[in-house]
């Protein structure tokens, strides 16, 4: 997960939104077991989604994200360098919780997490997770501002690390509550019942998407073979590289020469090494970029690759593609937004379909 740059849009977001209570809830359809959540937007790339934990329940808003493995909330005894983290796990407040004496260490981009881990009940609208392995963290070295809009992260990855006996999905097909052991995300833009978007466990959505999914093969860390970026119909810009879909990073990520190469193509000035500004007006002169992932030809609309947000004093624009320093590519949620996306750990694939909802 790019903290820093999750970190950076807290910073622009805090100002100007609130993220509202989403609750969502477990459902069957035509006999298979399913269990979504509802996702709000805090900023133009950053996602939430609200689950519970202990008994009484309590709320806790967290990023569900593919790049790592634990599902992790701010406990009362927190110590964090900068924020408050207003909403905080009290272990001594709920009659399920367990301690355990292991203890965790989470190292993000830019930042790290400390604390222990317990069990207790975790809630997905009205489905129980029983028992469920996660840590409370007592230890924030990072730069959290706004920290009112985050509670903790959700990890999502293909395994498990380091003490966690099992996965969050892994548990949820253990216990017999969704028909497989797949997660998808379904992305749209103020949608009447999605809201900003959802995320499935279980089973398809199917008025997601249209025609059908294809599945690639996904390796560690939800890492896929990328045969190139290329202009539609034009130049190519980069040649055969892995990425890692990673729903915890906000841009697509990589190499500073070829982020510089493609963005290239736009007018833009960058204000720092995430961040590359567009003119708003020529969004539309911009060309179609064309993504093969192990095969699989995605189109890439400029209104896709570049994001807008907009505040008080008018609107700003700025490309998906940004430099970071970690080695390697990382598709994040200005990628993964454009398609209904399918998460199969067991069999180890990611699917990719056209998403019915056009993001805006």
């Amino acid at each position: 997960m790019n903290l820093a740059v999750f970190l950076m849009f807290c910073r622009l977001a805090i100002a100007q939104i609130s993220i509202p209570l989403y609750l969502s809830s477990g459902e069957s359809n035509r006999g298979k077991r399913r269990v979504f959540q509802l996702l709000a937007k805090a900023t133009p790339v950053t996602y939430f989604g609200t689950i519970e934990i202990g008994t009484p329940r309590r709320s806790f808003r967290v990023a569900f994200d593919t790049g790592s493995a634990m599902l992790w909330v701010g406990s009362t005894d927190m110590v964090a360098e900068q924020g408050n983290f207003v909403q905080r796990f009290d272990p001594d407040g709920s009659e399920t919780y367990h301690e355990t004496e292991d203890r965790f260490d989470l190292q993000y981009a830019v930042g790290r997490v400390v604390g222990t881990l317990g069990f207790d009940h975790i809630f997905v609208g009205d489905t129980q997770i029983s028992n469920f392995s996660f840590g409370l963290g007592q230890h924030i070295i990072a730069d959290i501002p706004g920290s009112q809009l985050f509670h903790g992260i959700m990890g999502l990855s293909a395994h498990t690390e380091g003490q966690l006996p099992e996965t969050f999905v892994g548990a949820m097909f253990r216990q017999n509550l969704i028909e497989e052991e797949i997660f998808s995300f379904c992305f749209a833009s103020n949608h009447e019942y999605l809201g900003d978007g959802v995320i499935v466990f279980g089973a398809l959505l199917r008025w997601c998407y249209n025609g059908e999914v294809t599945y690639i093969h996904a390796g560690e860390k939800w890492s896929v073979l990328i045969n190139f970026i290329g202009v539609y119909q034009g130049q190519l810009l980069v040649n055969s590289f892995t990425a890692f879909v990673d729903t915890g990073t906000q841009f697509i990520d990589g190499p500073r020469t070829e982020i510089d190469r493609i963005n290239g193509l736009m007018e833009v000035v960058r204000i720092s090494d995430e961040i590359y500004y567009v003119n708003c007006s020529k969004i539309p002169q911009y060309p179609t970029l064309l993504l093969s992932l192990s095969g699989l030809q995605l189109a890439l609309t400029p209104r896709e690759y570049v994001a807008v947000m907009r505040n008080d004093t008018g609107e700003f624009c700025f490309s998906a593609f940004s430099y970071h320093e970690q080695p390697g590519w990382y598709f994040g949620t200005m990628f993964i937004r454009n398609f209904y996306t399918v998460f199969d750990p067991r069999r180890s694939l990611i699917g990719f379909a056209q998403a019915c909802f056009r993001y805006e």
